[in-house]
């Protein structure tokens, strides 16, 4: 009697191959140091850039702006650190009398606090619309959006919230060359 061996190669030789199938190349591995590209994101068309005339000063003013924005962004985690250890310190007087100033002390620099600053607010927004009136008091007030959406939700929000490009613009500054590069 005889037998034949049929091993894997063997049995996946006799198989016919299946169709090939388009697919998307794997994506590439992350540069050190930089998080993975954010998948593809399709939005509505691109907002228009405009260019405006610009004199000798203003061109003088954009590359100082330029300079100084690097300059910021060079000191942002000084800052940051800075709003954390100003908020720690300050939380060290919660506990102390509103109108006392205070005093503490490292090894090198001694940190006056003062007196907690003065706030105003209405006490009363019942006697407030007594007092002006409901049209007037509608005219002044000021509803948080955020609130507003947890309140009720963001699609029954959204039905009353008109959303406008009115807000300020954000500038981002690119180098042209290498910093000191002239």
């Amino acid at each position: 009697m005889k037998t034949s061996a049929v091993t894997p190669q063997s049995k996946a030789a006799r198989m016919p191959k299946p169709a090939a199938r388009a697919t998307q190349p794997a994506p590439a591995p992350p540069r050190r140091g930089r998080p993975p590209a954010p998948a593809l994101r399709i939005e509505g068309p691109k907002p228009a850039e405009v260019a405006v005339p610009m004199d000798r000063l203003q061109r003088k003013m954009v590359d100082e702006y330029g300079e100084l924005d690097r300059k910021m962004q060079m000191q942002a985690p000084d800052v940051a650190r800075y709003d954390v250890l100003k908020r720690a310190i300050k939380s060290w007087f919660d506990g102390a009398p509103a109108d006392a100033d205070g005093i503490i002390e490292g090894r090198v620099y001694r940190l006056h606090l003062s007196a907690r600053e003065r706030e105003r607010r209405v006490r009363s927004m019942r006697d407030l619309v007594g007092v002006i009136g409901l049209d007037k008091f509608l005219e002044l007030a000021s509803v948080p959006i955020g609130a507003l959406e947890d309140l009720l939700g963001k699609t029954r929000a959204a039905a009353l919230v008109a959303e406008a490009r009115t807000g300020s613009r954000r500038i981002k500054a690119v180098p042209k060359r290498a910093a000191g590069k002239d």
